[in-house]
């Protein structure tokens, strides 16, 4: 038995992973398959293909069951629960493993996933959070400059994935002037950003999507426009709140646009995310601001 060809490195699972076998035998037989996860050794699907010398199948609509997305839960770093290192077994022969995400990565190059700006403003309750690639190793620090300053660092062993970062400020980092966040993949700095502390109103929200490059994009959105409470005796309360950005220049409005293809978006509020649905799908041109509407059923305030 012997694989023909396999996916490409870093492919996604949103598209077809198609695996070609030859079990080198005159007579049609049976190839027996199992998708494994090779981070967690666990076996992510079984399946015979009867009568063949030759097939071709593919793996992707098992990964997209197997793979669901959990939001940190905790400071620090966590592997992407998008991703995962997967071999494929036929008839006890084990291809070479492969990193399949949810979306196509230049394994390559070590890259952030999400865009963070340079000088960036962040108050009590809001979070720091990106996602970054990189073969072996990410390592976060951060400064913490104020009446009490420290410095605090944060690392995790990729195993070539990608990993996503998490801080919320805490009460203990309150009255601080500047924190700065330096990242280093495998061993090199890849940026240094300096996010200057500021006082924030208690009705502005942090949003965070994912991307549609399997990214974090985080914004805050300062202006609470609309709150709108309604109750249903079968469904229970629906909270429903629209948001304003400032007035940002081109590029920040053409990122935070495209959260309306975003399959997951977030509030996190004083370190916890909570889960919202997007209502808003379209976005309209030429504006210096832009609003979104999302709802859920617990208030976020």
């Amino acid at each position: 038995m012997k694989f023909l060809s396999l996916p490409q490195n870093g492919a996604s699972w949103r598209d077809r992973l198609p695996y070609a076998i030859d079990l080198e035998t005159t007579e049609a037989s049976v190839a027996k398959v199992v998708i494994l996860n090779t981070d967690s050794n666990e076996n992510l699907a079984t399946f015979n293909i009867y009568g063949v010398t030759t097939a071709e199948f593919d793996i992707a609509p098992y990964l997209r069951s197997a793979l669901q997305s959990t939001p940190p839960t905790s400071a620090g770093f966590m592997h992407s629960p998008l991703s995962c290192n997967v071999a494929v077994s036929v008839n006890d022969t084990l291809s070479e493993p492969r990193l399949y995400t949810s979306a196509p990565l230049d394994t390559s190059m070590p890259q952030l996933l999400s865009t963070l700006p340079e000088s960036p403003r962040i108050a009590l309750g809001e979070s720091i959070c990106f996602a970054a690639y990189a073969k072996h190793s990410v390592v976060v620090t951060l400064g913490f400059y104020g009446k009490k300053s420290r410095v605090t660092s944060y690392n995790i062993a990729t195993q070539g994935r990608p990993v996503e970062f998490f801080y919320p400020l805490q009460s203990a980092d309150d009255n601080l002037s500047e924190i700065l966040l330096d990242i280093a993949f495998d061993g090199r700095r890849a940026g240094r950003y300096t996010y200057k502390y500021v006082e924030r109103s208690s009705t502005a929200l942090q949003v965070v999507w994912r991307s549609t490059n399997g990214g974090l994009e985080s914004y805050l959105f300062p202006q609470l426009v609309r709150c709108r409470c309604k109750y249903n005796t079968t469904t229970g309360a629906e909270y429903t709140y629209t948001l304003a950005t400032a007035h940002e220049d081109p590029d920040t409005l053409r990122r935070i646009s495209q959260i309306i293809f975003s399959e997951e978006v977030y509030v996190i509020t004083r370190g916890k995310w909570h889960g919202v649905r997007l209502l808003t799908r379209e976005m309209e041109a030429g504006k210096s601001n832009i609003e979104i509407t999302i709802t859920t059923n617990k208030s976020i305030l």
